[in-house]
C-alpha cells in the first residue's frame, strides 16, 4: 500500500460532504463541433480492460486490480479524437449503429466489464485540473452504452456538443425511447429539485436488477456526482459525490452485497483535515458501507474475501512501535493512535495530537492540536512531536 504523507491543512476545494469547499473554476472553452463518433464495443476501444487472474474470478462485475492502470496520468486521446463537441447522428440512427456493434462484441463486453475502475491519484492531490475533466470531455472519453444484465436492452447517451440526452432500447434498436434530457428534465440534486449543473452525460451502467440506470455527471471542482434513474420515471436521484463507480453483481458468496457499488471518493471524511482518494462500498442508493482501499490491490482483495471462497494473499501489516501506543506527549498534546481500517483487511496507520483529556471517544477537528500524521512521519518523533512552550 502506497504510504500516505499527511501535510498541513489543506484548503483546496473539497468535494460533496467535504469541509473545505471552494467554488468551481470556469471551464475552458468547448471546441468545434466534430464528426460524429460512435465508439466500437470491442474491448480494445474501452477506457480499461479485463485482465482475468486467479485471484478474483470473472463472476463480480468490477474489474481486478490488475485491470486498473497504475498511471496516475489519465488515458490520452489520439488528436484525431481529442475534440470534445462530439456530435452524434440522430437517436435512431445511433441507436441501430451501436445495436449493430453490440451483435458483434464479446460477452464480457456487453457486460460493461471491460471498463474498470479509474486509478488511483496521488496522495493529498489536491489540484482541481488533476482530479476532474470538464464533463463535456468525460463524456467523450467515455463509452456512451451500457448493456442491461438481461442482454434484452441497452441504454445510451446521444451527445450534441455540450448536452447529452439518455436512451433506451431494445438490444437490436427498436423500442426506442428517451430516458432524461438533462436541458429540460429535473433531477433530485444533493442541494435540493433543479437542473443540473453540467448537462454532459456520462458513465452509463444498469443496477444489478436492471432496474434503474447509473450514469455522473460533473459537479464540484474535485468530484463528479453520481445519479440514479428509476427505469419508468424521469427524475433521476442524487446519490454520492465519486471520480468513478461500478456495480457489483455476480458475487455468490455474499449476495446480499450484489447492486452494492464500489465508488472512488475524493474526500475529507477518512483523516479529517487531509484530503483522501480511496475506493469506498456503497449502498445502491449511497449510503457509506466501509472504504476498501487507496489502490487497485485493496479492491481485487476485498472482492476475493467477499465473493470467493479463497483468502487474498495479505500485506505485512505495519509494525507500530509500543512507544506510539502509548500515548505520548506530543506538540501540546498526546499523540493518539487511530488507523483506518479497510474493507479488505487492511489499515492506513494514522495519528492525532489531541488534548490530553481525548485519548478515547470520537476524535473531531475541535480536539486537534495538529494536522494528521503517518507512521513515516514520525520516524523522526522528536521533531515532530516537540512539545509545544508555553
Amino acid at each position: 500500500m502506497r504510504v500516505l504523507v499527511l501535510g498541513a491543512l489543506m484548503t483546496a476545494a473539497a468535494c460533496s460532504g467535504g469541509q473545505v469547499p471552494t467554488p468551481r473554476p470556469a471551464q475552458p472553452a468547448a471546441s468545434s463541433a466534430a464528426s460524429p463518433i460512435v465508439p466500437t464495443a470491442n474491448a480494445s476501444t474501452m477506457e480499461f480492460s479485463p485482465t482475468p487472474t486467479a485471484a478474483v474470478p470473472s463472476a463480480p462485475a468490477v474489474p481486478t486490480a490488475t485491470a486498473v492502470p497504475t498511471s496516475n496520468e489519465p488515458d490520452r486521446l489520439s488528436e484525431a479524437d481529442a475534440l470534445p463537441n462530439v456530435v452524434d447522428p440522430p437517436a435512431p440512427e445511433l441507436a441501430l449503429e451501436l445495436a449493430k456493434q453490440l451483435r458483434e462484441s464479446s460477452e464480457s463486453d456487453l457486460l460493461g466489464r471491460a471498463k474498470g475502475l479509474p486509478p488511483p491519484r496521488d496522495p493529498n492531490d489536491n489540484n482541481p485540473g488533476s482530479l476532474v475533466l470538464p464533463g463535456i470531455e468525460l463524456a467523450a472519453r467515455a463509452l456512451p452504452f451500457a448493456v442491461a444484465h438481461d442482454r434484452q436492452h441497452f441504454a445510451f447517451v446521444r451527445r450534441s456538443g455540450e448536452t447529452g440526452t439518455l436512451w433506451f432500447a431494445a438490444l437490436d434498436g427498436s423500442h426506442l425511447r428517451k430516458l432524461f434530457d438533462p436541458e429540460h428534465d429535473q433531477a433530485k440534486r444533493q442541494d435540493g429539485r433543479g437542473l443540473l449543473s453540467s448537462f454532459a452525460l456520462f458513465e452509463l451502467e444498469f443496477s444489478a436488477d436492471d432496474r434503474a440506470l447509473y450514469f455522473q455527471s460533473e459537479e464540484w471542482a474535485t468530484s463528479a456526482a453520481l445519479y440514479r434513474l428509476e427505469l419508468g420515471q424521469r427524475e433521476p436521484r442524487f446519490v454520492i459525490d465519486a471520480n468513478g463507480y461500478r456495480v457489483l453483481s455476480g458475487c455468490s458468496k455474499q449476495p446480499a452485497l450484489n447492486g452494492s457499488l464500489i465508488t472512488y471518493r475524493h474526500t475529507y471524511d477518512t483523516l479529517l483535515v487531509s484530503a483522501y482518494d480511496v475506493y469506498a462500498l456503497v449502498s445502491a442508493r449511497g449510503k457509506p458501507r466501509g472504504l476498501i482501499g487507496p489502490e487497485p490491490a485493496n479492491v481485487a482483495r476485498f472482492l476475493q474475501k467477499a465473493c470467493t471462497d479463497t483468502k487474498p494473499d495479505m500485506p505485512p501489516p505495519p509494525v507500530i512501535p509500543e512507544r506510539l501506543k502509548a500515548f505520548p506527549r506530543c506538540q501540546s498534546g498526546v499523540l493518539r493512535y487511530a488507523p483506518v481500517h479497510f474493507l479488505d483487511g487492511t489499515e492506513l496507520p494514522v495519528f492525532y495530537a489531541v488534548g490530553s483529556d481525548h485519548k478515547t471517544g470520537p476524535i473531531t477537528l475541535d480536539l486537534l492540536v495538529a494536522p494528521p500524521l503517518s507512521l513515516e512521519d514520525l520516524q523522526d518523533f522528536d521533531a515532530v512531536c516537540a512539545v509545544a512552550a508555553p
